[in-house]
C-alpha cells in the first residue's frame, strides 16, 4: 500500500510540474500578444512538483528497504527454527552421544 502511495505521489508531482510548464507557456504567449498583465509565475508549482517527486522517491526507497529487511529477518527466523527443533529420534541419539 505504501508503494502505491509513493507512485501516486510521484505521478502527482510530475503532473504539477507539467501543469506549471503549461502555465508558463500560456503566460509567455499572453505577454507576447500584449494581453493580460496578470500572469502567475509557475516557479512555485514547479518547485512543489519537485518536492512531491523527491518525497515519493525517498519514501519508496525507505519502504523497499524496510520490506527487504523484514523478508531477510523472516527467512533467518525460519532457518533458526529448523535447527533448534529436534524430533524425538534425534534427541534420543543426542542423549546417547552425551
Amino acid at each position: 500500500m505504501t508503494l502505491v502511495l509513493c507512485v501516486v505521489t510521484v505521478g502527482v508531482g510530475l503532473w504539477v510540474m507539467n501543469t506549471s510548464q503549461t502555465l508558463d507557456s500560456a503566460c509567455t504567449l499572453s505577454a507576447r500578444t500584449g494581453g493580460g498583465g496578470a500572469c502567475v509565475s509557475g516557479m512555485p508549482f514547479y518547485l512543489l512538483g519537485i518536492a512531491l517527486i523527491a518525497t515519493g522517491a525517498v519514501t519508496a526507497v525507505v519502504a523497499l528497504s524496510t520490506l527487504v529487511r523484514r523478508m531477510r529477518h523472516e527467512s533467518a527466523r525460519r532457518e533458526r527454527s529448523t535447527i533448534t527443533t529436534l524430533h524425538a529420534p534425534e534427541s534420543e541419539s543426542l542423549r546417547d552421544v552425551a
